[in-house]
């Protein structure tokens, strides 16, 4: 592996992948070492046979969002087959109701009441009135400037709490952004005190999806990226710098003398890796950026179908999950026609252990929550799995733009280290976004 000027990328997650890829286009010399015995990340398709029946699914926000028509046809010609343009039906499960999203004015104003309903809007609009956009410092003035105290508490805050770990006051006004919004809601409630003729609006969101899921996109990378360019079970120790710039790896108690390096790893993961150690103020800055783990609690049910729901949203405290996922309802070629999986999404903190994050006590509990609501029947259960997903997504507070910005700064400044995928996207970015920034350092190099 000591070729000249070879590039070494460090995972073999979707984004190290992809810089294979491209610079196996580009003629790169290159290899890629993953750690564990499987490549994708958390992104992944699991499988599962249950009584001679094939269960298939993907992890991960295996899902194609384009903002332009230009990066809808680059991915149409990278899987080289037409994407699945996939209609997604949403709900949120609040007051032992399932309630259609985006909300419309006219649900609001059946679930809360037609009185918290105009005293909401006529807050919004009071609010509009004395403040500017330039005075919200935090997701809780986004959500209640936005959509008033009683919705927000209902729908956003409580949520916003589970999802990110975080109270709403302490997450950035970053979580607005409409990609990374968990809950989708349309802003009707001022508009309400102005309309007779309020229309019902689409409870559904478009996105795109590979026929065959993830594999499709696995399979084109490994078409391009000769075998035994990955190597697999690379533990990796030691990252050794030496005037700002990496003179060596440590894997598997070898020393690797390198020339350029790519990293995919979570920026923690990464800082451990660093010898000598970062700078102590670095090293702190590191500690203030965390991430959220996800536990996937995956039902096999012997019934073809749940809901017509892709995603249903738990806002409410005393369920420990955030949403859950049926697979089926965006790629039914996936499931037995007969059988259905339900996932359940289950938030943890950074640093808790696996094993004491989601004990039986915690699957029982789910499942009688489950039952109790009406989306299962425990007799039609033919089976559970657990797919834990360590640092899933980074948890943005609303100071983390600074201690960010010093990390990546610093690993900047070590010129011939180089960041993509979570490495150097802390935010919640879809999959295109992390190809597309594997393809731009590659070019880049």
């Amino acid at each position: 592996m000591n070729e000249k000027n070879t590039l070494f990328i460090l995972g073999g997650g979707i984004a190290g992948l992809a810089a294979g890829y491209f610079a196996k286009e580009r003629g790169l010399p290159f290899f890629i070492l993953e750690p564990t015995s499987r490549l994708g990340g958390v992104y992944g398709t699991h499988q599962r046979e249950i009584q001679g029946q094939l269960f298939r699914f993907d992890t991960g926000l295996y899902r194609f969002h384009f903002h332009n028509a230009e990066s809808e046809a680059f991915f149409q010609t990278l899987l080289n087959q037409d994407l699945l343009k996939i209609k997604v039906e949403k709900q949120v499960f609040f007051n032992n109701n399932f309630i259609d999203l985006p909300l419309t004015s006219s649900n609001l104003q059946k679930h809360i009441g037609n009185f918290n309903f105009i005293k909401s809007s006529l807050r919004v609009i009071q609010g509009k009135l004395k403040r500017n956009d330039t005075e919200l410092e935090s997701f809780q003035d986004f959500a209640i400037d936005k959509y008033g105290q009683r919705i927000s508490e209902a729908f956003f805050l409580n949520y916003a709490k589970k999802y990110w770990g975080l109270p709403a006051h302490k997450l950035s006004l970053d979580i607005a952004n409409e990609r990374i919004n968990p809950l989708d809601f349309n802003p009707l409630a001022v508009e309400s005190l102005f309309r007779n003729n309020d229309k019902k609006k689409e409870s559904s969101q478009f996105f795109h999806y590979s026929k065959i899921g993830f594999e499709a996109l696995t399979n084109t990378f490994l078409a391009q990226i000769e075998k035994e360019k990955i190597i697999y079970q690379q533990e990796i120790t030691a990252i050794n710098i030496s005037d700002n710039k990496v003179i060596s790896i440590e894997i598997n108690d070898n020393v690797l003398i390198v020339e350029q390096v790519i990293s995919t790893f979570p920026l923690p993961q990464l800082a451990q890796l660093i010898s000598p150690r970062l700078p102590q103020s670095i090293a702190k800055a590191i500690q203030e950026l965390t991430y959220r783990n996800i536990i996937l609690f995956v039902l096999y049910l012997d019934v073809a179908q749940v809901s017509n729901n892709s995603i249903i949203y738990f806002p409410e405290k005393e369920y420990a999950f955030t949403r859950v996922f049926e697979p089926k309802n965006q790629n039914s070629a996936s499931m037995p026609k007969d059988r259905t999986v339900l996932i359940v999404e289950i938030p943890s903190p950074m640093k808790r252990y696996w094993k004491n994050t989601f004990q039986r006590e915690t699957m029982n509990q789910v499942l009688a929550q489950l039952a109790q609501i009406g989306l299962i029947n425990i007799n039609d259960l033919l089976g559970t799995d657990t797919i834990p997903l360590p640092l899933t997504y980074p948890v943005l507070s609303n100071n983390y733009e600074t201690p960010y910005q010093e990390v990546i700064n610093y690993f900047e400044g070590i010129e011939n280290l180089h960041l993509v995928g979570q490495s150097k996207l802390f935010n919640y970015t879809y999959l295109d976004e992390i190809i597309r920034s594997s393809e731009k350092k590659i070019n880049n190099l």
